[in-house]
């Protein structure tokens, strides 16, 4: 094998008007070849062997395969506006997609813009989503259409803070040290219509797990708005189902939006004495 000097060596070497030279050429692609971290191709060529994201790998597994291993999904978002992003929250016993948490709102949309959850590594399937945006152009929520499977874990706890609040007494049994849960639950914060329906009449009611909404309907009985005379405190680990309770109306179409809520695992060995390693309490923040 030749000696590999230096990069800056290598383009030294370079003749600006005929180009590389033969033997310089040889050095290049032995180089990358070796896989030497002195080349401005050494970056890709990590990426390309030890792929660790969505867009690393992009689509290079045939259809119908999966890669050896499996990459957390990505969420891309596309539309009029900029900047905005997001991250899939994935339930770990069967990959489906619980929620997915807005990291930036972004800016300047004008309308909802499409959400794609990305998984090129063939494990993931079938999941969908959609957005919605405020008044100032940005994104407001990204509700679950279909919580597909296979995915595997993500870490939402981007810009989470790993300690508990202050004068949390809570804790958890075992050697786990402060920290969050794996195990991601998610709380409803609002439900988005996706078609209004008709003939919706007083007193038909949404509910969600045991949380209940009435429904803000018009003359001719079509849900524009629902309410609720307490807040959803209920805890979901997989993205529930809104049921609509009606005997007249049909072709309504609801879907929950679900914040992740990182529950907090705090260990104290001072009290652990007398409970068993399976009672286990997780701290939840949850706003009222």
């Amino acid at each position: 094998m030749p000696d590999t000097d230096s990069w800056a060596r290598t383009v030294g070497a370079i003749d600006i008007l005929g180009g590389l030279g033969g033997e310089v050429n040889d050095w290049i692609g032995l180089l990358s070849m070796y896989g030497s971290p002195d080349t401005p191709f050494a970056d890709c060529r990590e990426r390309a062997i030890n792929p660790q994201t969505q867009t690393d790998l992009g689509n290079t597994v045939p259809i119908g395969t999966r890669f050896y291993r499996c990459i957390p999904p990505e969420v891309v978002i596309s539309g009029s506006g900029i900047n905005a992003s997001a991250v899939a929250v994935v339930e770990p016993s069967n990959g489906s997609i619980l929620t997915i948490r807005v990291l930036d709102p972004g800016s300047g949309y004008t309308q909802p813009p499409s959400v794609y959850i990305i998984d090129n590594s063939n494990f993931g399937m079938g999941a969908e989503a959609r957005a919605t945006i405020n008044q100032n152009g940005n994104i407001e929520s990204i509700y679950i259409v279909n919580s597909g499977s296979g995915y595997c874990q993500t870490n939402p706890n981007v810009g989470i803070g790993s300690t508990t609040p202050a004068g949390t007494t809570v804790v958890s049994v075992g050697s786990t040290t402060v920290g969050i849960s794996t195990v991601p639950v998610g709380i409803v914060t609002a439900i988005v219509i996706s078609s209004p329906g008709f003939g919706y009449t007083s007193g038909d009611t949404a509910t969600v797990g045991g949380c209940s909404y009435d429904f803000i309907l018009t003359n001719n009985g079509s849900i524009i708005g629902v309410t609720s005379s307490t807040s959803c405190g209920e805890r979901f680990n997989t993205t529930p189902e809104v049921v609509i309770n009606t005997k007249t109306g049909v072709g309504g179409q609801l879907y929950p939006v679900l914040q992740y809520v990182p529950q907090y695992i705090v260990d104290n060995p001072a009290i652990r004495a007398g409970i068993t390693s399976e009672q286990v309490v997780y701290i939840d923040l949850c706003p009222e």
